[in-house]
Parts: structure tokens; sequence; C-alpha cells
């Protein structure tokens, strides 16, 4: 009789655990999935582990086909050959980080994404990574877009021969192009050092 209640409360606590261990494999698959970053976990092989829903649609993988697949099968194997530098390194326990050009699996498009590779450490040695990407595709678009009207500013500039000042209050820098040097009577090199204090 004791035998069979013992025997009755293990089998209470094991179920008891499983139900637990569920419950928190659900929360956890639910956390990962509602972030918007791209998280996924490697072995040493560059067989993967654990991926959410927002790697599995950065890639074009269908849900829940990731885990098991190494990686040249789900990113490529160009970014593959890209990447092996860094997978290198942080195989051999240092964080790694960079941003990555992404082209859709049908060709029609790119996303931008900046990737972190962090150690997965166990047993006192690394068992593999985890990579985390941020879809950085409007500011890498906002960047360009930026750059193109620096240098259209420039060029009209250039083109419209004006005088251009631009002073940094809080360092206390002032830079000056050659022709706001020249309607004032000076040659830039002879401004130089230049700071607020050559206008007072």
């Amino acid at each position: 009789a004791h035998l069979t209640s013992l025997k009755a409360s293990l089998e209470t606590q094991v179920v008891e655990r499983t139900a637990e261990l569920e419950q928190t494999q659900r929360m956890l698959r639910a956390l990962l999935d509602g972030v918007p970053s791209s998280i996924s976990q490697w072995d040493r092989h560059q067989v993967n582990r654990l991926a959410n829903r927002a790697f599995e649609s950065l890639y074009g993988i269908e849900p829940g086909q990731s885990v098991g697949r190494h990686a040249r099968e789900l990113i490529g194997e160009a970014l593959c050959q890209e990447d092996q530098p860094f997978l290198e390194r942080v195989l051999q326990g240092e964080a790694q980080a960079r941003e990555r050009t992404i082209t859709a699996r049908d060709g029609q498009g790119e996303r931008h994404v900046y990737t972190r590779w962090l150690p997965d450490r166990g047993d006192g040695e690394v068992q593999g990574f985890y990579a985390i990407s941020l879809d950085i595709t409007e500011l890498y678009e906002r960047r360009a877009q930026l750059a193109a009207a620096l240098e259209q500013l420039s060029l009209t500039t250039e083109a419209a021969r004006l005088g251009t000042w631009e002073w940094n209050v809080q360092t206390g820098e002032l830079r000056v192009n050659e022709r706001c040097a020249a309607l004032i009577g000076y040659d830039l090199d002879a401004l130089q050092p230049v700071s607020i204090d050559t206008w007072t």
C-alpha cells in the first residue's frame, strides 16, 4: 500500500511538473514570437535549435520549419560565407556584430539588418551561439537619403558660390567654406584654426 501511494504521488508530481514545463515553454514561445527582432539559437555546427517568427519571416521560411536545419538551408550559402569569420570568433567566445544585407528568397527586395551573435555557454565551454537581428532597413534608407541630400546641398552651394559657416555652440567648433572666407577678404588657410574667436 505504501509503494502504491508513493507511486501515485510520484506520478502526480511528474504530471504537475510536466504541466509547469509546458506552460513555461508556451510563455517563452509567446514572448519570442512577440518581439520584432529576429532571434535564433544555433549549435557549434550551425544547426538551428530555436527560431522565432521574426527570424522565419525575415528569411522567408515557413513557420516551424527552422529547427534541425543547417544555416546554409535557412539563410543561404552566400550569407553563410559572409558570416563565417564572425561565427568563428563567436564560437571562440567573443560576441560579434555587423550590419548585413539580406536579399529576399524570391529575389524581390532587400532588407538591411544589424545582427549580434552571442556565445551560448554551457558546462564551461561554448556550445553554440545566439543570433539577434534588428531590421534597420528604414534607418538605412534614411541614412542614404540624408547622404544624398547633403551631397545635393554641397553641389548646390558650390554651383551658387555661396559662403557657408556652421558653429557648434556646445563645442565652440566653427566650420567655414572657402567662399565664406573669400567673401570677408580672407584665404581659408589664413583663418586656421577656425574658431568663434576668429570672428570676435
